[in-house]
């Protein structure tokens, strides 16, 4: 009996319905998949992923956070273990340290959190999964910030959260798009190829069609400083793992560091990151905080190259 035989593979995506809070950052600990009568169970992420659910859905994406092999059967609930501690950043830049206190059923009803000693809650969320033989299912967990209820006159600050599963492909019909994320490898400039890895999950991508200025300038410094990268993809293979790219702004590199030599008129400045590694970043065509100035820790959304520095879509002042 091979693999194929007795198991399939599972998708676990995760994205978000946004809010107004700038950032609200957990960690979410483990997913799992279970069958509450037999006590079967399927563990969905390879190692706890630290999170902030404001990012999630930006652009309307669905975000691949791993892919597992799972028995083959069908299971009835949904597990997940995530930190008690949240931090809430609000419109006015405002860090809130709070805890999950409880959670929202589909009704929007209060439910009361299991946590234990260490600082991990759970949930068991209703929702049937069926995972068949040799093929692939998706699971989405959505977490609906719009309907997160935080009472900030409490200390620590209460929060209760809602999350459900859904179909990715009821997202799809909604005009989302697959998202794959990691560390580049292999970067093939004349055939516009490269390896995606994050975790246990490998993803290749192709990126003739995405249209953003300077993209090989710009994947080629993400390959070689190992920075973060997320591809939204405009069709996406689970059988090879292949995702196809195209447009602008598909394909974008996150890194953090210490702005400096800031020219406001030319709306460029130097970045400092890595122990060492510079480069010049233009954010004329970027969101960006009005209170930008020299010494300052910042994180940036890079999308491409002009030639003479990194095109930023977002400039965002760190604590």
């Amino acid at each position: 009996t091979t693999a194929s035989d007795t198991s399939g593979t599972v998708s676990l995506y995760l994205t978000d319905d946004l809010s107004d809070y700038q950032h609200v950052t957990t960690t979410l600990n483990a997913v799992q998949l279970r069958h509450s009568g037999s006590g079967t169970s399927c563990n969905l992420l390879s190692t706890p992923q630290p999170l902030d659910i404001t990012e999630l859905g930006v652009d309307k994406v669905l975000e691949l956070a791993d892919i597992t092999s799972c028995e083959a059967r069908s299971y009835n609930r949904l597990r997940l273990e995530f930190d008690k501690m949240v931090t809430l950043t609000d419109a006015n830049n405002m860090d809130h340290l709070c805890a999950f206190t409880s959670y929202m059923d589909d009704q929007s009803r209060p439910n009361v959190l299991m946590c234990d000693a260490s600082g991990s809650c759970r949930i068991d969320i209703n929702g049937a999964v069926n995972v068949l033989a040799g093929q692939h299912e998706e699971v989405t967990l959505d977490f609906n910030l719009k309907e997160f209820e935080a009472n900030l006159t409490a200390s620590p600050c209460a929060v209760s959260m809602k999350v459900s599963p859904i179909h990715a492909q009821d997202k799809m019909l909604d005009g989302y798009r697959k998202s794959v994320g990691g560390l580049v490898s292999e970067l093939d400039t004349t055939a516009k190829r490269f390896e995606l890895t994050k975790g246990n999950s490998h993803f290749s991508v192709d990126y003739k069609a995405v249209t953003q200025p300077g993209i090989d300038t710009l994947l080629g410094r993400a390959a070689a400083d190992g920075l973060k990268t997320k591809v939204a993809c405009s069709s996406y293979d689970p059988a090879t793992a292949l995702c196809t790219a195209q447009g602008d702004a598909a394909v974008r590199v996150q890194l953090e560091g210490i702005l400096s030599a800031l020219d406001m008129a030319a709306r460029t400045f130097t970045l400092t990151y890595r122990t060492g590694r510079t480069l010049t970043v233009d954010y004329s065509g970027a969101s960006y905080d009005t209170a930008l100035a020299n010494g300052l820790t910042v994180e940036v959304l890079l999308t491409g190259h002009n030639g003479g520095a990194f095109l930023a879509q977002k400039v965002e002042i760190e604590d």
